[in-house]
């Protein structure tokens, strides 16, 4: 049955998908990665670069590029993932964009470490926003996995963008404006990470 009319369908794959989730989860979290720590950011950004790659996504890395007198933070990571139908032939355009980056200072995961402990997962910067991450990833696999498997025209193509600060009130702040999201043209874009805040999921008219 098409997941649109039956969203119930998706959770079998969701569940088989879990562990994996888990233990990607676990590796970003237990990596320090401060705003202004570029090379944690980086290090965090060659994970989500590697989970993509595993997947099947084409992905770009695009160096930031500081104003004068501003810091160099971490990459952008720009990972693309196309659905069972292109774009051109009716297929959905999907963006989404999360932030790599947390506002601890570097040896925080070192002192708490990443841990579960009654269904919930604890560690810095697990939900603001590595769980962000982990989530976006893995709904447009498991969404262009199923897709593929009933070649049905419900695919969304991606690109999912993955970069270092997202959100307004953060360096190096990424937004529907920016070049990936320009580039995506998507029908829908969502962003992760902070509290919610009205239009954080948006629809093009």
């Amino acid at each position: 049955m098409d997941p649109r009319a039956d969203p119930s369908s998706l959770v079998p794959p969701v569940r088989g998908r879990y562990e994996r989730a888990l233990a990607t989860l676990e590796r970003l979290v237990n990596q320090d990665s401060g705003s202004y720590s570029r090379d944690g950011v980086n290090r965090v950004a060659d994970l989500c670069e590697a989970r993509m790659l595993g997947a099947g996504w084409a992905v770009e890395r695009v160096a930031h590029e500081p104003a004068p007198g501003e810091a160099r933070l971490g990459d952008v990571v720009v990972g693309r993932r196309t659905g069972a139908v292109p774009a051109p032939a009716g297929g959905r355009r999907l963006l989404l964009m999360a932030h790599m980056d947390t506002v601890f200072d570097d040896g925080a995961a070192a002192a708490a470490p990443f841990r579960v402990e009654g269904g919930r997962a604890y560690g810095p910067g697990v939900a603001d926003d590595k769980a962000g991450i982990v989530v976006g990833v893995e709904a447009v696999d498991v969404l262009c996995d199923s897709a593929r498997r009933r070649a049905g025209p419900s695919s969304p193509g991606s690109p999912a963008s993955t970069t270092p600060p997202s959100g307004s009130r953060r360096p190096g702040s990424t937004d529907p404006s920016s070049p990936p999201a320009r580039a995506s043209r998507p029908s829908r874009w969502t962003s992760s990470g902070g509290p919610p805040t009205p239009g954080c999921v948006r629809r093009r008219a």
